[in-house]
């Protein structure tokens, strides 16, 4: 199976989403060049800018309209900055 990652946010969704990448691969996925390619597709977002969010949810809503053999998941860590909000 393929997977597709795509990250709205900062350097640390960045890293994040490399980290995803690394798990999803020791699970024997491998990755798509093209989002069009992939079984899975992960959005990764940043919770602090709601642009990032919106943005987030429309990619994972268009994705849902297009194919129904897909898998989409949307993800997004806590930001050190709401650290303070826990």
């Amino acid at each position: 199976m393929k997977y597709h990652i795509i990250t709205f946010g900062c350097q640390m969704n960045k890293n994040d989403s490399q980290r995803i990448a690394r798990i999803l691969e020791m699970l024997g996925f491998k990755k798509a060049s093209k989002e069009d390619e992939a079984d899975l597709v992960v959005v990764n977002m940043c919770s602090v800018r709601q642009s990032a969010v919106d943005r987030a949810f429309s990619k994972t809503q268009n994705a849902k309209r297009k194919t129904t053999t897909k898998s989409c998941a949307a993800t997004s860590l806590l930001c050190a900055t709401q650290k303070s909000k826990l």
